[in-house]
């Protein structure tokens, strides 16, 4: 009887004990309640998307001419109106990949992300901002960069293009996203040799432009290598950089390095000689050869090499040239550093002391040590000349023929000063006595 009851579909009727009725009409009452809140919210859910659809549809009918008129006139600031042409256009792409953006955003958020990269990249995962990824920007960098600089002066479009390598630790990883590994060479095919190199990075190569009348630094290039770049590769590097950086209207007066052996067979290939028989500090501009480029060895770690040839050496003599040959002056005395040793040890004997920074790091040399300018620059100061020329006068030991470290002291500290200026108004001019030190 039950299966026939099944066949034909009619309802079948369940008895249950007095017992378990309670329970069984408050299952059936959860039951109705679920249902209709259910279809409450699929009632909500269908206004809510009927109301979304008309929103929508308003926004595309919103051109940009009627919300540029909605903004004026509710005063909103230039940058903010950007913002709110930038949202209004991402709205009418539901796929990320198919927005646009204008050139005054990309502009924004390149600047936005050099100041911080990590608020940049937390703002656009929550999606809280229609920002570009950081390919996008470094694929329209250069263009970018022309724009930036249409607005400014000729004078402040003229700056130095700095290269530098520091040492990286060695380290392998797999982005998911393109299926390919990072921490291996990479000169973004500008070095063919290297190209698919499987070779862990382990130094890093930066090239950066700065203006000389403003205070803008822009890096333009990051380069992962593995040991020092060769300093043939380094001239293709900057030959590339200067060309597209004049491209986009930028003009490159200088180039700045420092004194590795690598920098210096770079500098010998591009003509540059220091000798005094056959001096030349300059080369000619590849994107114009109407302008010269000049070569500078950066100051800090100039000083950072003589002080660590001094103190290598113990102790070094001035030499003279004539017809091409080098000898030691006759007439002047050795620069020593036990002199710098004899006044540490002097000044550490008094409460007060005349050279108060000077501490045994800038004295006994290490690895570390030797790499910090601060030592260096410490060794050669005013206060040193002023220590030297008292302890002198005392009669203390080891300071009678100190007059000569006495004033290539004052040589190094006047020279530091002179390309350590932070102000305008304190650069090096046709009547600045800076000029004197050079001389």
């Amino acid at each position: 009887k039950k299966q026939a009851q099944l066949t034909n579909k009619k309802e079948i009727k369940i008895f249950f004990s007095p017992s378990k009725k309670p329970r069984l009409q408050k299952l059936i009452k959860i039951k109705r309640y679920n249902r209709q809140q259910l279809s409450r919210a699929n009632i909500k859910i269908s206004q809510l998307q009927i109301d979304l659809n008309n929103i929508q549809n308003q926004m595309n009918e919103i051109s940009n001419n009627i919300l540029t008129k909605i903004i004026n006139h509710s005063k909103i600031p230039k940058c903010q109106s950007t913002l709110l042409h930038e949202i209004f256009e991402a709205a009418k792409f539901k796929n990320k990949k198919n927005r646009r953006y204008s050139d005054s955003w990309m502009i924004l958020c390149l600047l936005f992300q050099i100041r911080s990269p990590s608020g940049y990249n937390f703002l656009r995962q929550q999606n809280l901002l229609p920002l570009p990824c950081t390919k996008t920007i470094r694929t329209h960098l250069l263009a970018l960069l022309k724009i930036k600089f249409e607005e400014k002066s000729e004078q402040q479009k003229k700056g130095v293009l700095l290269l530098d390598e520091i040492f990286l630790r060695t380290s392998l990883s797999v982005t998911t996203r393109t299926l390919s590994y990072s921490g291996q060479e990479d000169f973004g095919g500008e070095i063919e040799s290297k190209v698919g190199s499987p070779e862990l990075a382990d130094h890093g190569l930066v090239f950066m432009w700065q203006s000389l009348a403003d205070n803008i630094t822009q890096p333009i290039a990051i380069f992962a290598s593995k040991g020092p770049v060769k300093g043939i590769d380094l001239v293709q590097l900057v030959i590339k950089a200067i060309v597209l950086l004049e491209d986009t209207g930028l003009q490159v007066m200088a180039l700045t390095c420092d004194g590795a052996s690598t920098n210096k067979t770079m500098v010998k290939e591009l003509g540059i000689s220091g000798k005094r028989s056959n001096l030349k500090h300059f080369f000619i501009n590849p994107y114009d050869d109407k302008i010269n480029i000049y070569v500078f060895i950066d100051a800090p770690h100039t000083i950072k090499t003589i002080r660590n040839r001094l103190f290598q050496q113990k102790q070094l003599k001035a030499r003279i040239q004539n017809n091409h040959t080098h000898a030691t002056h006759p007439s002047k005395m050795f620069i020593r550093w036990d002199h710098y040793c004899n006044i540490f040890n002097n000044d550490s004997k008094n409460m007060l002391k005349i050279c108060p920074k000077v501490t045994r790091h800038d004295i006994e040399l290490n690895n570390l040590t030797k790499m910090k300018v601060k030592y260096a620059t410490q060794i050669f100061s005013n206060s040193m000349v002023v220590g030297i020329e008292y302890y002198r006068t005392k009669n203390c030991y080891g300071l009678k023929d100190s007059l000569e470290t006495q004033n290539f002291t004052i040589l190094l500290n006047n020279m530091f000063d002179a390309m350590n200026r932070k102000f305008p108004a304190e650069g090096i001019r046709k009547t600045s006595k800076d000029l004197e030190v050079f001389c």
